[in-house]
Formats: C-alpha cells, sequence, structure tokens
C-alpha cells in the first residue's frame, strides 16, 4: 500500500506518541496505533485509535480554557 497523501513509501502500520498543540499550550498523546509515513508526515486513523485521539484532545482542549 502506498501514502495516500505522497505516493511514496508504505506507510508503517504501529503505535506512535502524536505531538498536539492548542492555544499554544503542547502535550503528546502516548502509543496512537495507525498508518504513518515517513516521507511526508501523513498518518490514517482507524476508528478505534480515531476516536481515542479524538477523547484526549478534546480532554487537553476542556483543561486548556
Amino acid at each position: 500500500m502506498k501514502c495516500s497523501g505522497c505516493g511514496g513509501s508504505d506507510p508503517k502500520h504501529e503505535p506512535r506518541d502524536v505531538a498536539y498543540e492548542y492555544k499554544g499550550r503542547k502535550t503528546t498523546i502516548l502509543a496512537i496505533t495507525g498508518d504513518y509515513c515517513d516521507a511526508c508526515g501523513e498518518s490514517i486513523l482507524d476508528d478505534d485509535a480515531g476516536d481515542t485521539y479524538m477523547a484526549a484532545i478534546g480532554v487537553f482542549n476542556r483543561d486548556a480554557r
């Protein structure tokens, strides 16, 4: 499978820590499993990983208020 973002290298399916920033505050969301392209930085998450990621940034964003 080629990367949908750049058409280059095969994305790696693995857990990675994902950096996130909101209103000047930074955090890292740990161990989000997805398909990650090292060439362009594109990431594709399945439904469960996407839900986990969205829940984590929701909590972070509420705390940033």
